[in-house]
């Protein structure tokens, strides 16, 4: 990757700085038997009807690639958080192997090829995606990202809601299809009674909400949105508030 602009000495200078990633590993000729086909779980279909014309060279802008703006950008978007977080952090696990979700530590995660938070299932793993190899298959993956000690009050209430950014964001990456906040689609199934996030002095008793009320920060944010939320419990039943304090 190549910095043209924006950064000096190893400092930014305030300007936009500008990436630049050469794709030099490009083997038009390997795309030659599908000139005139339309593959499945690609855009290839859409772009010709909406365009008129196909560069069946890759994919494109619809092309896994294009991740890679994101990665660049991404590392300059840490530096900056990391002057506003606590803390950052991000893993994954495999969609048809469930157990790979389980978490034991954020320190496993940058330890493993698979990015998963128990390193005791990377062998296991392996020998998964092997399997998965020689047979000429692939599989999906769920990433969990988490930001601690986010600024209570970022987003807006209605059209610019922090979670409405999130999503738009994570939906534009192009292999994502869908997105969780908080307790997500879990939520459907819980109670008011079990959704609502208790507020004590000490802060929140839980993170069902995914740090995000109203469309506004509370300080622990966890995604991948709820997509629908269960009413308030009745009045009959008791759950705990606490009084904001006086300014």
């Amino acid at each position: 990757m190549e910095i043209l602009s924006g950064v000096f000495e190893g400092k930014t200078t305030g300007t936009p700085i500008a990436l630049l990633i050469r794709n030099e590993d490009q083997r038009s000729k390997d795309y030659g038997n599908i000139a005139e086909t339309f593959r499945p779980g690609h855009a290839d279909y859409t772009y010709w009807h909406k365009y008129g014309i196909r560069d069946h060279r890759g994919g494109g802008r619809s092309s896994a690639r294009e991740t890679a703006v994101r990665v660049a950008a991404g590392a300059v978007a840490k530096k900056v958080a990391e002057g506003a977080l606590r803390r950052g952090d991000s893993r994954l696990s495999v969609a048809t192997w469930p157990d790979s979700g389980a978490f034991k530590s954020w320190d496993d995660v940058g330890e493993n090829p698979f990015f998963v938070a128990d390193a005791g299932y990377v062998p296991q793993l392996e020998e998964y995606m092997d399997a998965l190899r020689k047979s000429g298959d692939s599989v999906g993956a769920k990433v969990t990202v988490v930001a601690q000690g986010a600024p209570v009050g970022w987003g807006e209430p209605v059209y610019d809601r922090l979670d409405a950014e999130i999503g738009y964001a994570m939906m534009s990456i192009n292999a994502v299809k869908g997105v969780e906040i908080g307790a997500g689609f879990a939520s459907v199934a819980q109670k008011g009674s079990e959704h609502g996030d208790e507020l004590t002095p000490q802060g929140f008793l839980s993170n069902h909400a995914g740090g995000i009320l109203g469309g506004i920060s509370t300080a622990r944010i966890s995604w991948p949105t709820s997509p629908s939320s269960p009413p308030p419990a009745s009045a009959s039943r008791a759950i705990r508030s606490t009084r904001r304090a006086s300014r």
